[in-house]
C-alpha cells in the first residue's frame, strides 16, 4: 500500500512540475528566437514580436498577435491547437488524482486514478505533439528557444506520470 501511495504523490508532483512548465512555455512569446546587429525578431504561440535597434539596446519594440494577425503560418495554427488541448487535459488529469487521492469518497473508485493516468498520457502526447509540429516546421532549428524546450520538458514529465499513475493504480493495486 505504500508503493501506491509513493507512486501516485510522485506522479502528483510531476504533474505540477509538468504543467508549470508547459504552461509557462506555452503563455511566453520565446519558441523562436533570433538575434541579429540591427534587430531581435522572437515569437510564440501567441505573439510575435521585432525589437529594432543596435545590440543590446532596445529603440523600438513592435508585437502582433498571432490570433488575428495574417503572420500566424498553418503549422502555428497546429501548433496553438494541440498545445491547447494538452493544457486542458493536463489540468483534467490533475484533477481527477486529486478527487481520487484527496477525497475521501473517491478514494476506494480506481476509476479516477486511471482516468487520470490516461488524461496525463494524452497531455503527453498533445504537448509533444504540438512541439514536433513546431519544431519540424521552423525554418531554423538553431533559433528554437526556452519556452518550446519547457514544453517539451512538461510533456515528459506527463508521460511519466501518466505511467506511474496507471502502474499504481492496475499493476500495484488488485
Amino acid at each position: 500500500m505504500d508503493n501506491i501511495s509513493f507512486s501516485l504523490n510522485v506522479a502528483l508532483i510531476l504533474q505540477g512540475l509538468g504543467a508549470l512548465f508547459d504552461l509557462i512555455g506555452y503563455a511566453a512569446p520565446y519558441w523562436h528566437d533570433e538575434r541579429y546587429v540591427t534587430y531581435h525578431f522572437y515569437y510564440g504561440l501567441w505573439k510575435r514580436c521585432v525589437e529594432k535597434g543596435p545590440f543590446g539596446t532596445v529603440i523600438v519594440e513592435v508585437c502582433t498577435s498571432l490570433i488575428s494577425g495574417d503572420h500566424a503560418h498553418g503549422y502555428t495554427r497546429a501548433t496553438q491547437f494541440f498545445e491547447t488541448v494538452g493544457l486542458i487535459a493536463a489540468i483534467a488529469s490533475i484533477v481527477l488524482l486529486l478527487l481520487g487521492v484527496c477525497v475521501a469518497t473517491c478514494r476506494d473508485r480506481r476509476i479516477l486514478p486511471i482516468l487520470s493516468g490516461i488524461c496525463s498520457i494524452a497531455a503527453a502526447g498533445c504537448i509533444l505533439l504540438g512541439t514536433v509540429i513546431f519544431g519540424a516546421n521552423d525554418a531554423e532549428e538553431d533559433h528554437l528557444s526556452w519556452a518550446f524546450a519547457l514544453c517539451i520538458v512538461g510533456g515528459i514529465f506527463f508521460g511519466v506520470a501518466g505511467v506511474l499513475i496507471i502502474v499504481a493504480s492496475v499493476v500495484l493495486k488488485r
